[in-house]
Parts: structure tokens; sequence; C-alpha cells
């Protein structure tokens, strides 16, 4: 199914238009990508793990990630980018696939143009943990926070509660929720010991390292973010500010709505 995709792919493609290949296409983030470059008359392929309402998008042609792990996926992003006539651009849309990219960067350099940091510090910003670590050197104010490889003994009694636990890596735990058939949800909220406790079983059962921090209150209007694009000297090409209106799942979830 996936040659016939790339086939029809590549019979739109000329020398004069680059086309972008998105990783990721079955998210909120890979749809974005999609319709926005759709729309400009760039060919898009855009690649996911199931058939998500994003990957029916008119704008791009869809194909089912294989499941044999990075070898399959790598194998088809070489196929098509050998068919080429220029060089394509790959835009990863989540952190399993900014992951993939960066392990791969030498094989795919040859047919495709990425930015990506040195896979040191994208393994840093991959995970929460490292993520808060990094704004403490910085100076940058954070919340109250706890690393939790295991257990959750002596985390109970040293924070405020309601609290909120999440795991230091967001892609691995949506892997897990999935295997193990639990309902879909970003992050836990405990508010109580013992409600802190009773997550320990599910942080046990996953193998996942997590994060216990202190919870912020507030609105979700009151969420903003600062999001930029630096090209590979640093410079920055792109600078805006979004500010939350609404998200879902209500308080800890994607943003829907926005400024």
């Amino acid at each position: 199914m996936n040659s016939k995709k790339i086939s029809q792919f590549l019979r739109k493609l000329t020398a004069e238009v680059p086309s972008a290949v998105i990783l990721g296409g079955d998210s909120s983030n890979g749809l974005a990508f999609v319709r926005s470059l759709g729309r400009k008359g760039v060919p898009v392929l855009f690649v996911g793990r199931d058939m998500h309402p994003a990957m029916r998008s008119r704008y791009g042609i869809a194909c089912i990630q294989p499941v044999n792990g990075d070898a399959a996926l790598l194998d088809l992003l070489l196929c098509a980018g050998q068919q080429l006539p220029v060089k394509g651009v790959i835009i990863p849309c989540a952190d399993d696939y900014v992951g993939f990219l960066s392990r791969h960067r030498i094989a795919l350099a040859p047919y495709y143009e990425f930015v990506l940091s040195g896979e040191a510090l994208l393994g840093q910003l991959a995970s929460k943990k490292s993520q808060y670590q990094l704004a403490q050197e910085a100076g940058i104010p954070i919340p109250k926070t706890f690393s939790v490889t295991d257990k959750l003994e002596g985390i109970s009694s040293s924070i405020e509660y309601p609290c909120i636990v999440k795991p230091a890596y967001s892609h691995l735990w949506a892997e897990f929720q999935v295997r193990a058939q639990l309902k879909w949800s970003k992050l836990l909220v405990a508010h109580s010991p013992k409600q802190l406790m009773d997550y320990g079983s599910i942080i046990s059962d996953s193998g996942l390292e997590w994060v216990v921090q202190e919870l912020i209150e507030g609105t979700e209007d009151e969420l903003y973010a600062l999001y930029a694009y630096f090209d590979r000297s640093s410079k920055p090409l792109a600078v805006f500010v979004r500010r939350k209106l609404r998200q879902w799942p209500v308080d800890y979830g994607s943003g829907c709505y926005s400024i």
C-alpha cells in the first residue's frame, strides 16, 4: 500500500517546488504542517501510525508508518528520497520522530533538508527531568520538582497537594497507555499522599521515569509560550508568543483555541 502512495506522491513532483515529508501526520501538529504547506502548493507526504482523522487531509498523501521499528521507516524514506527530483524537507512533529531523524541524519541528509541540534542536546530536551535541570542551571524559575525512577516514598511527604505526576518522556507514556489499554491522559493529578502512592503502581507497571511537580494554580487563559525557529547559525527566523484560551482535555491538554 505504501509503495502505491509513494508513487502517487512522486507523480506530483517537479524540480521547481521542493516537497515536504511530515513525520507524525497523525497529530494536530502534523495536520497543521500538512495544511499550511499544501495550501501553498507544496507536495506533502505525511507519515503516521494509524488512520487518525488528521491522516485524511486532502492536502497531502498519507502513509501508514511501518511497524518494524526504525529500519522499516528509514527504508520508506530512503525509497522516496532517492527518487525526488530535488531535495525535500523533513519535518518531525513529535519527540520520537525527532529522535529517529537524529539517529539517521547521516543516511537521510543526501536526500532531505532538515535542521537539528546535536544528538546529546536533543536527548536532554526530550526528557522533562533534563529540561528542568537545564532551566535551573540557566536561572529560570520552575515549580518544585522531584524525579521518580521507582517508588514514591519520601516524595509524598515533601510535596504540597494537589500535585502533578507526569512522565519524563511523554511519547513513551503514550505508547504505554496504548499497550495497557488505559484512558489517554497527559499527566496525573494527586490530591493526597494516598492518591500519590496509588499512582506508584501505574508508574511501576510502566517501567518509565517520572517527575512529581508542584501544581501552579491558574486558568487556561493564563498559559503563555514563546515559539522560535533558528537556522544553523542560531539566527532566529521566526519568533512569536502564543496564549492559550482553551485546551483539550480541559486543564491539562493541547491548545485547541489560542491567540
